[in-house]
């Protein structure tokens, strides 16, 4: 099977941060290895590669094609173009359709870019994966529920006993509107994005903007790519990407907190940093969202969730270390059963067989 796979990406790495590897470029780890994947980024507001695409794929026939739908722009001719590739398209929705009235007036052009991307593409989309169940309703083709995934190869099977140990939780984000409240209320309990420069001092942030800057220089107004160079790219970026979150996911391992917090916020959609710290072992507290989301995983064994900044906060103190440790453990051996990216992509592929037209 030949899939050619379209992530979304960001020529800086500031902005290219906040959406977890496993969700772009990194859900291609998932594919077993008789598939064969072709990847080509689209990069934020920008045509680069997508502008080559016919070369890049250039005498292939593919079996499918997936793509991220909400934020990447694409003209009609390359969306008429992919649709020629293959009779199957898979789209991937990575926010929530279900806006809240606040996005509208905090970030209105973004807002309204998302549902402007995803109505023009819908007419050549035969699948769509979603990423809040809520959102299901919205298509009248199949559409599934899954959420963000974590490399099976990222994950340590045993939990950081001597994070266990302490008794700090630690939030990291950003801390916008009342998530800064309830930051101010926790107080020394909380450690406020404790990894501080630990990803810049790698090195690897540099590197990919290096990466990213060279290709845009040297492909500008270029009407085709010199030879050998799109690979030559694609292996420096796609292995500097796996190398950044790897090392992330290092970092988030080995940082002494025992718990991770998750706050409220408008969206609605169980985070990617919900699963990817239970795959480094930490407790998860995690707000109650009353939807598909609470049911993915089982309160007081593998997550802790809750509905007040009260019930939060006595959760944070009374929590005992073999409950620590119970939980930690559990959260683990969950993500490795059911929310690796090799799992994902296999309920995914297993949906499209099921609802072919």
């Amino acid at each position: 099977m030949n899939i050619l796979y379209l992530p979304l990406e960001f020529p800086k790495w500031y902005s290219a941060k906040k959406m977890t590897y496993s969700v772009g470029v990194g859900l291609s780890e998932g594919f077993p290895k008789d598939i064969d994947v072709t990847v080509v980024p689209t990069f934020y507001n920008s045509g680069m590669w997508l502008q080559y695409l016919h070369q890049i794929t250039m005498g292939q026939n593919y079996d499918q094609v997936w793509l991220e739908v909400v934020h990447s722009k694409m003209p009609l001719e390359i969306l008429n173009y992919i649709k020629s590739l293959s009779d199957i398209t898979v789209g991937f929705v990575i926010e929530s359709l279900t806006i809240h009235p606040d996005e509208y007036v905090n970030n209105p052009e973004g807002t309204n870019q998302r549902e402007e991307n995803l109505k023009v593409k819908l007419p050549y989309l035969t699948h769509v994966v979603v990423t809040d169940e809520r959102d299901l309703s919205f298509f009248k083709i199949p559409a599934m529920f899954d959420i963000a995934s974590v490399p099976e190869n990222t994950i340590d099977p045993n939990v950081n006993i001597k994070a266990l140990q302490t008794d700090k939780v630690m939030f990291y984000g950003t801390p916008y509107g009342e998530r800064q409240s309830w930051i101010n209320a926790l107080g020394d309990c909380l450690l406020l994005n404790p990894q501080g420069n630990l990803e810049e001092e790698s090195g690897l942030p540099t590197q990919y903007e290096r990466i990213t800057t060279a290709a845009f220089g040297n492909m500008e107004r270029k009407e085709s790519i010199p030879i050998g160079y799109y690979k030559k790219f694609c292996d420096e970026w796609m292995n500097t990407r796996k190398k950044m979150y790897y090392n992330w996911m290092s970092i988030l391992w080995n940082i002494e907190s025992y718990g991770v917090l998750n706050l409220p916020h408008r969206t609605k959609v169980l985070s990617s940093r919900v699963v990817e710290s239970m795959a480094a072992g930490k407790i998860v507290f995690s707000p109650r969202m009353h939807n598909g989301a609470d049911f993915l995983f089982n309160n007081g064994e593998n997550i802790l969730l809750y509905e007040s900044l009260e019930e939060l906060t006595d959760l944070i103190n009374t929590i005992d270390y073999a409950d620590k440790y119970m939980i930690a453990q559990n959260a683990v051996n969950t993500v490795l059963e059911h929310f690796t990216t090799e799992r994902l992509v296999q309920r995914v592929l297993k949906f499209v067989e099921e609802n072919k037209g």
